[in-house]
């Protein structure tokens, strides 16, 4: 959506001024504006994403993962208030969320993949998914809660920390968007303008947010947002996109083929725990990366592996004191610790490469991690080259230790341990 879509209205005051002048005309209004320009949308910083060889990155793999806050936006910050509204009607408010529809390559083209909508982006052969609070985001607007607000007096303030995070996926694609039918083609109207490789320089969103409630410009669940975007003109939402934080590339990498599944501890009583005691298993991460060299490695345009905890092990860690300025995790913790009583407390499993150094896991958002002290290690880092099993590739096998132990400074409780992760594999 482009700022030359200006909508004009007149407003005659015929009252004095007053301490909320914006409640004498409305029950909710906009404070700040979100929506425009499109170069201080809040970003999805995915980083550099490498579109490989289609052996290893068939059609439908995932690519980069990346999270935007609403108080990426430019200049803001979580406490930054957007809309306020009378707190009577705080029953009646949520928001919508849909992809710039009126754009090629914002939202408009898509491929319903596997019951997932996939859309064209600025990137040849790369689409977006994106979702917010487990809503997936098209070009309809769909419904979403929001994440509390704030009381002050008869007022309500939804702040930029109110707003869900936008989580989008970028997936590798086997087709190309037509270059007729759109509304709008602001980033290149044929495909020979899209990006083979390179910055994303795009700054058209791939995504808006707006407030609905009494007395607010709004547009309605189900409307195409290709067509319909008032909230556009009212400055009533919040912008998201890629411009600047994304870079495509080609180089040789590796992926992840299996690892794993589940690793059992033998049973430990906690008086055990509490002097000392611990209990190991070992699980197995199996690799396939181009024989013709992979460079391994933590730095910028390496590739690098992780182990990331889940979201509630993460948060729980957080809550401990267990992550680290750089983002990394120094124990991953049962998923839902702290929260289901069956869960044993004061107890954490902590990694490490053939049981000796010690590593940490990714947290959330994943580009926030950098380094080893960000839960990143060279891919290929204590790994064993097994058979090749296609020309111009070469297995690898990496084991890994779990230790199952005591958490610093608290006393373990009786209870089961299941907590999960996720292996990550990512060019820097």
């Amino acid at each position: 959506m482009r700022p030359s879509r200006l909508l004009l209205s007149l407003l005659v005051l015929l009252c004095g001024a007053m301490a909320w002048p914006q409640a004498a005309r409305a029950n909710c209004w906009v404070v700040t504006n979100g929506v425009i320009p499109n170069g201080s949308s809040a970003q999805l910083k995915f980083g550099n994403v490498n579109l490989a060889s289609a052996y290893l990155q068939p059609v439908h793999t995932l690519l980069a993962t990346a999270t935007a806050s609403a108080s990426g936006f430019t200049g803001w910050s979580d406490e930054t208030v957007i809309w306020r509204c009378l707190k009577s009607d705080a029953d009646a408010l949520y928001l919508l969320v849909a992809t710039n529809g009126d754009d090629r390559v914002g939202g408009y083209w898509y491929d319903q993949d596997d019951n997932r909508y996939i859309f064209a982006t600025q990137f040849r052969y790369v689409g977006i998914r994106q979702t917010m609070a487990g809503v997936e985001v098209t070009r309809w607007y769909n419904k979403v809660p929001l994440n509390g607000y704030d009381v002050v007096g008869d007022l309500i303030e939804i702040k930029a920390k109110h707003i869900p995070p936008l989580v989008g996926e970028l997936y590798r694609i086997s087709w190309l968007p037509p270059e007729s039918g759109a509304p709008g083609c602001w980033c290149g109207c044929t495909n020979g303008s899209l990006i083979a490789q390179g910055n994303y320089g795009c700054l058209e969103p791939t995504a808006y947010v707006q407030l609905v409630g009494p007395g607010i410009t709004h547009d309605n669940v189900g409307d195409d947002s290709a067509r319909q975007f008032v909230f556009w003109g009212a400055g009533n939402g919040v912008a998201y996109g890629m411009r600047n934080a994304t870079y495509l590339v080609h180089n040789n990498t590796c992926v992840v083929r299996n690892v794993t599944p589940v690793v059992y501890f033998p049973v430990i009583s906690t008086s055990e725990l509490n002097q000392g005691g611990t209990r190991q298993a070992n699980f197995t991460i199996q690799l396939e990366c181009d024989d013709s060299g992979v460079r391994s490695g933590i730095g910028w345009g390496d590739t690098s592996l992780g182990i990331q905890a889940s979201p509630g092990a993460y948060n729980s860690a957080k809550k401990l004191g267990l992550v680290n300025a750089s983002n990394g995790v120094d124990y991953l913790v049962s998923d839902s610790y702290g929260i289901d009583a069956s869960v044993a407390t004061g107890v954490g499993i902590k990694l490490s490469n053939d049981s000796t150094d010690s590593m940490r896991l990714l947290g959330w958002p994943l580009a926030a991690g950098t380094g080893n002290a960000g839960g990143w290690y060279p891919v290929l880092e204590g790994a064993s080259a097994g058979s090749s099993q296609a020309a111009g590739y070469l297995d690898y096998s990496r084991t890994i230790t779990a230790t199952l132990t005591r958490l610093p400074g608290l006393t373990p409780t009786p209870g089961k341990v299941y907590a999960t992760a996720s292996i990550i594999v990512k060019l820097q």
